[in-house]
């Protein structure tokens, strides 16, 4: 601000509202990131207004506010689409997938999460493939469709092991245990959750995957 450099400004917003997003302190970091939207807008940044709104979009989607959600989702998906921002268009389908999975629109939920592979596997980027699998995975488990869930859950699980990203194989084997309890197989879910825990220990990991709080690259 002291060198009136204004893209400054607006990159030292946005790492104001990650940080504060990191911490669990969202009111703080809404602010931030409503300012560093403001200054996008003000330099006709496209991408750095897209970025603003997805990660809006995210902090309204952990704390329950899905129409909210949806809303600030769209118009970023809007803007990455024009920008041909794939990684954007990417992280905008898989919000909106959880947006429609909490509040039981499932179709739509699969809907969102097929697209977000499909932009993922033309971008050759194997993470935002790895988590739109795990999306259709758990779409499909929370709809008892147990057996695709589990197919997608070891194409996700292929992946990570691949990527060598031990926080997505637990992720992967998480997905797979409650498939595996959804179908009555409780011995096969007992197996998946310890390799899921003895992922996180040997790592030293301290939590486990919730779809609800992952955040938008």
């Amino acid at each position: 601000r002291h060198t009136k450099n204004r893209p400054g400004e607006q990159h030292a917003l946005a790492g104001l509202g990650y940080t504060h997003r990191v911490r669990g302190l969202y009111e703080q970091a809404a602010g931030y990131y409503g300012a560093a939207l403001a200054v996008a807008r003000a330099l006709g940044d496209r991408e750095g207004e897209a970025h603003a709104l997805r990660c809006l979009g995210h902090l309204h989607r952990v704390q329950g506010r899905y129409d909210r959600a949806s809303e600030y989702y769209g118009r970023s998906l809007d803007l990455a689409r024009l920008t041909g921002n794939q990684a954007a268009e990417h992280n905008c389908l898989y919000g909106l997938g959880h947006v429609h999975m909490a509040k039981g629109r499932h179709e739509q939920a699969l809907d969102h999460f097929e697209k977000a592979l499909a932009v993922a596997r033309t971008a050759g980027n194997g993470t935002a493939q790895f988590d739109a699998l795990d999306g259709l995975g758990r779409t499909y488990s929370d709809t008892g469709r147990y057996e695709d869930a589990q197919a997608q859950h070891h194409d996700a699980l292929s992946i990570a092991t691949e990527l060598g990203h031990p926080t997505n194989q637990a992720r992967a084997h998480d997905g797979l245990a409650h498939a595996h309890r959804g179908a009555g197989d409780r011995e096969r879910a007992r197996l998946h959750w310890q390799a899921a825990l003895d992922i996180l220990t040997t790592h030293d990991l301290d939590r486990t995957y919730d779809p609800r709080v992952t955040a938008d690259a």
